[in-house]
């Protein structure tokens, strides 16, 4: 006998979602507990999850004011006392069987301090949810796939045991919205385990694309923000690397200042440098687009570019706001490895990006000297 508590952070609280969580079967010798946390202080709650929210396994709690995501569990956490905890977002489409597929795994590998749910997206229909999925932006959903284990999954979908848990806690440094608290959270439980969580690709929800796949990049940048928060919660997974394109524009036009004052001559070619380093980062984008989906035209590589300029703007502002300037070139292992990556390690981006540097810098020589 054991017992699984199930937390689910709330802002929208749309009962097609929720309601069909509430009411899956619970497995034979298991009691089940789901904590909805309403991080939502002005959220009228629906009737039905009224309803639903007076039988005793059910609890409903709203926050005294919007707390963000990581804070949000952190109650979940501390309400619940169950010996495995099943984090859920509130905006999936599960399966009638997902707790018994959970209880399953429990009873087959009772060693496992938790497991990684599978997160299926539909098939993006639109450029710009391709150029997502082909980015790799969001290929942690369906990590359960391609890895027997990780150090970290999504919150839309994974167990943990609440013994490993013990005092660890989502960080409050991160975007409320989300962004790197995850992989905080999870990586250091494994680190104090030493161990890894187990993928359960047989525990598979559905996710719907956000605002019905239309273009935004509130997204990334938040993402690139927790990068930002991870490089100093966990140096250890911190190494150095060549900079990005965002990085090198950032040092271009600090020379391009200094040039108005001395070394005027260097002032066009700085210039026309930083527009061609804009080009060339498309074309790189382009080309490793073609390479990873097989196809696509000249919008998807636009799309691809502006998500890497989105998540480089959320790394180097998440940078600026700790005052870590000169930590230009820094990045973070979010695969959870702490062996140090070469700076002279190459692929296809890299590759395609440099030659086209050496071609620009060689017709901005012909042009200005």
């Amino acid at each position: 006998m054991y017992s699984i508590d199930i937390i689910i952070p709330s802002f929208r609280l749309e009962e097609k979602y929720l309601l069909p969580i509430l009411l899956l079967p619970a497995p034979k010798n298991t009691t089940i507990n789901i904590f909805v946390i309403v991080d939502n202080p002005a959220a009228t709650i629906p009737p039905q999850l009224e309803v639903l929210a007076q039988q005793p396994h059910i609890h409903l709690h709203k926050n005294p004011e919007n707390l963000g995501a990581g804070a949000t569990r952190n109650r979940g956490i501390e309400l619940g006392k169950g010996d495995w905890i099943l984090f859920l977002d509130d905006d999936i489409t599960v399966p009638q069987d997902l707790l018994q597929v959970y209880a399953n795994a429990i009873q087959e590998n009772p060693g496992e301090i938790g497991f990684i749910g599978l997160v299926n997206l539909p098939t993006p229909s639109k450029p710009f949810t391709r150029a997502v999925i082909t980015n790799g932006g969001m290929d942690i959903f369906t990590i359960a796939k391609h890895k027997p284990y990780f150090k970290w999954g999504a919150t839309a979908n994974i167990m943990v045991k609440r013994a490993a848990v013990g005092n660890h806690r989502f960080a409050n440094e991160y975007p409320k919205a989300g962004g790197g608290e995850d992989v905080d959270f999870f990586m250091h439980i494994c680190d104090s385990t030493n161990k890894q969580l187990k993928t359960l690709p047989e525990a598979a929800v559905e996710h719907p694309w956000w605002t019905n796949e239309s273009v935004g990049y509130t997204r990334p940048i938040r993402y690139g923000t927790g990068t930002a928060i991870l490089m100093d919660r966990m140096p250890q997974y911190a190494y150095w690397d060549l900079l990005n394109t965002l990085e090198s524009l950032v040092v271009a036009f600090i020379a391009l200042i200094v040039t108005m004052f001395t070394f005027q001559q260097w002032h066009i070619p700085i210039l026309l440098f930083m527009v061609g380093m804009i080009f060339t980062d498309y074309i790189a984008n382009y080309v490793q687009y073609r390479k990873r989906a097989k196809s696509g035209n000249l919008v998807d590589g636009y799309y691809m570019t502006m998500l890497r300029f989105a998540n480089d703007w959320g790394v180097l502002k998440g940078k600026i706001a700790q005052g870590k300037w000169y930590t230009l070139g820094r990045r973070f292992h979010d695969n959870g490895k702490v062996t140090k990556i070469h700076i002279h390690r190459t692929n296809t981006f890299k590759i395609v990006k440099w030659v086209c540097y050496l071609v620009l810098g060689i017709l901005i020589y012909q042009m200005c000297c």
